[in-house]
């Protein structure tokens, strides 16, 4: 560490600096000196997600600065610094501002390594937690706390005498027991996840016979090629080059021992030379290189990145198909919004319940989407056509309301809330309200400000068509009777039928649509089981869920978040996951579809070999202390 850093380079950056003319004195030669001189020999660590990780903040008026460390053993050793000056505009801010500046921006910078890992934010700012808990703060201090809120941050005051600097570089924390390395380790930049290519094969090549001593197995190998041991069948298919173990063939590659064969792996896959690529293509990078198990080692490291698995999709799909079977008329419900045109009346939200049984649908303009008008179209659908078993909804905000489940529970209502980003259990209300949707469109398409007024003749088109999957409309199937019509009155003759005639008739086309809507349910399960597996996901088992992102920055986010704990299942192909959201630990429910198991990554080396050389180590290594479990808290009441 430097002591007064900011200060050596300020001659530097001014130096630097675009804005004013270029000047180049001996001053500036003996600082660039002197900075040399006091980073030389300076190593940073690879990022390992499963170790325990601290970030370090400061500011004052001169600049803004952090310090990313990870726990080795007992101690954190640095994985990357950052540091910037201050602008103009910025140097008028107060002091507590500044710190909350430095820390937001912090983060920003380490977004990749910090997004979705619980890490400690050490500061001098001892307000920082009721800052970030201000009602009205200004803009910039808005954004600052937007941005620490996407991260879970476990903040720590550290009082100002231990952090006196603005920049962490110019704080001395004290000697570091840095493991001994067997030759000087080259000094990585900070944003490459693996070393270099030049870096490793300027190591490798020139000390490959010493490095192979280090493996007993190779150091077997060419005991047995120097005697000419050809009892031993392996060592038909080695040679020996400038004492170094090779394979024979064209070209000859080269027997990695054991220690080395992380820093290639990653070298070959998550380094800025390899791009995240598959398992055959980082194979294929790999091929002037040998060890006997390379491919199932490559094909580990592929599976178990956790770059991949947060940003890839998977390549299957999976959850089968299990139909919501309904006994009679009202016993479930299903209830969704539409988002509509302003009105001039003010309506913009169209909440449409229907019938599971009858598939008979109900629409109400809504205004908003406050619990209170939920409330009242739910009252208004319970006068009209009695009480339900079961309601079926999304998660939103008015429909998990503590006041609708209160509500609900007063009434022996059980409420089942559709998994995220999966809104198959209250399929038939989409497709109806699709098909509503489009008989508005017909109707208002000149006046579309006027949409609430063709509400109910668009929903009696809907009740009254024959669906499909019943072999009779939803009015007929309800009523037992077609609706009149003006053409009906005039020209057909009225059907004269006794009372008992009239239930039988009626039951007996009930008996005829839940026969043609189980045959229907039969065929829609084959048709969507076809190119879809079912897998089973355990109590405890951690997992990687789906969350959108925004759409401007969809394109480069990651898809997958986590990892997370699975709570219980619920159904045939939904889980309880326990995911962290804005800080607090909340369930939801997801489709198997919107998850992934999580794998993490098997260390290739023994701990004695990862204590002595681990700037070549891909950051695989187990925590001695655990890995922190983002999901670790208590979980909440469902």
């Amino acid at each position: 560490m430097a002591p007064k850093f900011a200060v050596k380079t300020q001659l530097i950056a001014d130096a630097a600096n675009a804005s004013k003319p270029f000047v180049w004195t001996q001053d500036h030669v003996d600082a660039v000196r002197a900075v040399f001189d006091e980073i030389r020999g300076a190593v940073l660590y690879h990022f390992d997600f499963d170790r325990k990780t601290r970030l370090e903040t400061d500011a004052s008026v001169l600049g803004l600065s952090g310090a990313l460390y990870q726990k080795h053993g007992a101690i954190f050793l640095p994985y990357s610094f950052w540091s910037r000056k201050t602008t103009p505009a910025e140097q008028k801010l107060m002091p507590f501002a500044l710190e909350v500046l430095a820390a937001a921006e912090a983060v920003t910078h380490w977004r990749a390594e910090l997004k979705g890992i619980e890490f400690q934010l050490i500061t001098d700012c001892s307000g920082l937690t009721a800052i970030l808990k201000m009602k009205n703060p200004g803009p910039k201090l808005a954004r600052c706390i937007a941005a620490l809120s996407e991260f879970s941050i476990q903040y720590v005051f550290r009082k100002n005498s231990e952090n006196a600097s603005a920049d962490p570089l110019s704080r001395d924390p004290g000697p570091l027991s840095v493991p001994s390395l067997p030759y000087d380790a080259p000094a990585l930049p900070d944003d490459i996840l693996a070393a270099s290519l030049q870096a490793v094969s300027s190591q490798l090549v020139p000390n490959l016979a010493l490095e192979q001593d280090r493996d007993e197995e190779i150091r077997t190998l060419r005991q047995s090629l120097l005697d000419a041991d050809l009892s031993d069948r392996r060592t038909r298919r080695f040679q020996l080059i400038d004492g170094a173990v090779y394979t024979k063939g064209s070209p000859p590659a080269p027997y990695v021992p054991l220690h080395l064969r992380p820093a290639l792996l990653a070298e070959s896959h998550s380094s800025l030379f390899a791009g995240h690529f598959a398992a055959a293509k980082t194979i294929e990078r790999l091929q002037n290189f040998y060890w006997p198990s390379l491919r199932k080692d490559a094909t580990d490291y592929c599976r178990s990145c956790d770059d991949c698995q947060r940003r890839n999709y998977k390549g299957h799909k999976e959850g089968r198909l299990t139909p919501i079977v309904s006994r009679h008329p009202q016993d479930i419900v299903t209830l969704d919004v539409k988002y509509c045109p302003l009105s001039t009346s003010g309506h913009k939200y169209l909440s449409v319940f229907v019938c599971n049984y009858t598939h008979f649908a109900a629409a109400f303009p809504m205004r908003s989407l406050t619990v209170a008008e939920t409330l009242e179209c739910v009252k208004q659908y319970i006068f009209t056509f009695g009480c339900f078993r079961k309601l079926i909804c999304d998660l939103g905000s008015n429909y998990t309301a503590q006041s609708f489940r209160d509500f609900s529970r007063s009434l022996g209502v059980e409420l089942v809330y559709a998994p995220v980003y999966h809104h198959t259990t209250s399929g038939l209300a989409e497709a109806l309200i699709k098909s509503i949707s489009g008989r508005l469109s017909a109707f208002c398409q000149d006046k579309l400000e006027r949409w609430p007024e063709y509400v109910l003749p668009a929903l009696f088109a809907v009740n009254t068509s024959v669906r499909f999957s019943l072999s009779v409309s939803p009015f007929q199937l309800l009523f037992g009777y077609n609706p009149l019509l003006p053409s009906t009155i005039a020209l057909c003759l009225p059907q004269s039928l006794s009372p008992v005639d009239k239930l039988r008739r009626h039951f007996e086309l009930r008996v005829q649509a839940e026969a043609h809507l189980r045959r229907a349910h039969e065929a829609q399960k084959r048709y969507y089981d076809n190119c879809r597996r079912h897998v089973v996901y355990k109590r405890g088992q951690q997992v990687l869920v789906f969350r959108r992102s925004p759409k401007h920055a969809a394109k480069f986010r990651y898809a997958f978040h986590g990892p997370y704990r699975v709570c219980k299942r619920t159904g045939l192909s939904s889980y309880l996951v326990c995911i962290r959201d804005h800080g607090r630990m909340k369930r939801r429910k997801f489709h198997v579809q919107c998850m992934k198991p999580y794998l993490r990554r098997t260390p290739l080396l023994p701990p004695e070999l990862v204590t002595q050389v681990p700037f070549l180590t891909d950051g695989s290594t187990e925590d001695p202390a655990g890995p922190a479990d983002s999901a670790a808290a208590p979980l909440p009441p469902v």
